[in-house]
C-alpha cells in the first residue's frame, strides 16, 4: 500500500464516504464505508523536531480507502458519547481522525484523540493506539 506523506500540525484521517461516528457505548461496531479518502495527522510535541512534528498520511486510491475503512472497523474508531478528559498527562501522541463521505451534503467527521501513559482522551472512542499501530504510523 502506497500514500503520501505530508508534514502537518494535527494527525487527521479523511474519509470520503459514508461517515459513521456512533457513541461510545454502542453495541454494534461503527461501519465505514463509501468513503472517498482517509488522511490520519500525527503530533508528538513532546519531542523535539525532526521526529515530533506532525505527520499526515493520506490515503486516497480506492484500494488504500478500502484498507483503512476496514481498519476502522476492525478498532471500532468512532465519536465517543461523552468526551474523555485528558488527566493531566504531558508528552503524549496527538492525533486527529478526520472523514470525509463521498456522498453529496455530507459533512466530513473529525475525531480527536492525546495518547499519553496508557490513557487514551479525547472525543475518538475505540482503539485509537491499534488504529495507528496496524497503519505502521
Amino acid at each position: 500500500m502506497t500514500a503520501r506523506v505530508a508534514r502537518a500540525a494535527i494527525v487527521a484521517i479523511t474519509t470520503g464516504g459514508l461517515a459513521v461516528g456512533g457513541c461510545g457505548s454502542s453495541s454494534s461496531p461503527p461501519q465505514w464505508s463509501q468513503l472517498r479518502s482517509v488522511s490520519v495527522m500525527v503530533a508528538e510535541p513532546g519531542i523535539p523536531p525532526p521526529a515530533g512534528l506532525p505527520r499526515t498520511t493520506i490515503f486516497a486510491t480506492s484500494s488504500e480507502v478500502a484498507w483503512v475503512s476496514a481498519a476502522l472497523n476492525r478498532h471500532h474508531i468512532s465519536r465517543a458519547g461523552t468526551p474523555n478528559a485528558n488527566r493531566g498527562c504531558t508528552g503524549g501522541t496527538v492525533v486527529t481522525i478526520k472523514v470525509v463521505s463521498a456522498k453529496v451534503g455530507t459533512a466530513p467527521v473529525s475525531l480527536h484523540a492525546y495518547l499519553c501513559a496508557g490513557h487514551q482522551s479525547g472525543d475518538a472512542a475505540g482503539d485509537v493506539s491499534g488504529f495507528l499501530a496496524e497503519l505502521q504510523l
